[in-house]
């Protein structure tokens, strides 16, 4: 008994259709190809890298250096204006220049202020030396206070800042009569180890007034 429906024969595909297929299906790289890059792209990139690092180093090396050269100036503009903000204090809180209290005398780079007497102590004498103490080469001040022919030493204090020279001025040719005093001071300029010009700082501050209130 027929049933009216015909089978249809299938052929077999040839190997050149599922060879099209498969190209088709793998992006066109063909039967059994894989993804990857050539020897040629993984050397441009290794030297793009390379480069890139050399750069980062470089900057990197750059801003370190920057830094540590902007921290040793700040640090020596601050010993500097502790300097500064010491000599002017000291020559304004000062109603004289004495030759010498002990064996501290008035010179080419220290100078000895007389300082009115404190609440604690009136009857006692202060002073106040400002330079070379005891001939060192830092920047010193020390207090001193006479009392009955005996001199006592109250206050000592050394700043850092290194001085290749200081010179003191007055205005006057007699420092005793003096009421302005000038504190010049050459400070070393040493950059990433080769010295270069120094650099001159010159500060003045004039003396208080007798019977002046303190500033």
């Amino acid at each position: 008994m027929s049933t009216g429906i015909r089978a249809r024969r299938l052929r077999p595909r040839s190997q050149v259709e599922l060879g099209n297929e498969r190209s088709h299906i793998t992006g066109g790289r063909g039967f059994g190809a894989t993804a990857g890059v050539s020897l040629l792209e993984v050397l441009m990139w290794t030297a793009v890298f390379a480069m890139l690092a050399s750069v980062a180093y470089s900057v990197f090396f750059n801003v370190v250096r920057l830094s540590a050269m902007n921290a040793t100036a700040l640090d020596r503009l601050c010993a500097v204006e502790d300097v500064r903000e010491a000599f002017c204090r000291t020559v304004r809180e000062s109603s004289g220049i004495v030759e010498g209290v002990g064996i501290h005398k008035t010179g080419a780079d220290t100078v000895v202020l007389r300082l009115p007497p404190s609440a604690e102590s009136p009857a006692a004498r202060r002073y106040v030396v400002f330079g070379r103490v005891f001939g060192q080469k830092p920047l010193a001040k020390l207090e001193v206070a006479e009392e009955n022919g005996q001199y006592t030493a109250t206050a000592f204090q050394r700043y850092p800042v290194p001085v290749n020279e200081v010179r003191l001025g007055f205005d006057t040719a007699n420092p005793a009569q003096a009421r302005r005093v000038s504190l010049d001071i050459e400070v070393p300029n040493v950059v990433k180890g080769k010295s270069k010009p120094p650099v001159m700082y010159q500060f003045i501050a004039a003396l208080r007034s007798e019977g002046a209130g303190m500033p």
